[in-house]
């Protein structure tokens, strides 16, 4: 049994709630309000929402095309991901004679923002004449660092 009731947190917890997700209730409003999404003062509620703004993404835009390449890039980058730095934390987990100096260094690449690469890796994938395809978006995700830590942690707990 609890010394205090509960019930105060909790209602502070619904009350964030709710702001939390005002940013998303407002984007939903905006994308069925039509022209007057300026309008002063703002309303909370549409006066006239009309869903037909989404039929016209999908009519005029291909947008079920780009969501299938998002989903086709994405899932190739994942499972790449997963093979190659699954190989990579196991590898680390063992016993070798530079294993302090990969580790420093990866960590030391960890250093680097991830805005600092991306050119790089399009001049890369330019000069493998990968650009304008699949696996030319995938492949600069193929491994990352924290994944690697992340499976070398867990082949570390394991026995």
């Amino acid at each position: 049994m609890h010394r205090y009731p509960r019930w105060p947190i909790h209602l502070v917890l619904v009350g964030v709630s709710f702001v939390m997700l005002i940013p998303f209730y407002w984007v939903l409003k905006t994308s069925v309000t039509g022209e007057n999404i300026f309008a002063y003062p703002p309303r909370i509620l549409p006066t006239s929402p009309h869903p037909f703004y989404y039929v016209d993404v999908w009519y005029y835009i291909p947008f079920a095309r780009y969501f299938l390449n998002s989903v086709i890039v994405s899932a190739l980058a994942v499972v790449a991901n997963v093979i190659f730095n699954a190989m990579a934390g196991y590898a680390l987990t063992r016993d070798f004679p530079a294993k302090s100096f990969v580790l420093l260094l990866f960590l030391s690449c960890m250093m680097v923002p991830f805005q600092a690469t991306i050119i790089p890796a399009y001049l890369i994938t330019g000069r493998l004449g990968l650009l304008d395809s699949y696996l030319g978006l995938a492949l600069p995700q193929f491994s990352t660092i924290v994944c690697i830590f992340v499976f070398k942690a867990s082949f570390d707990a394991g026995p």
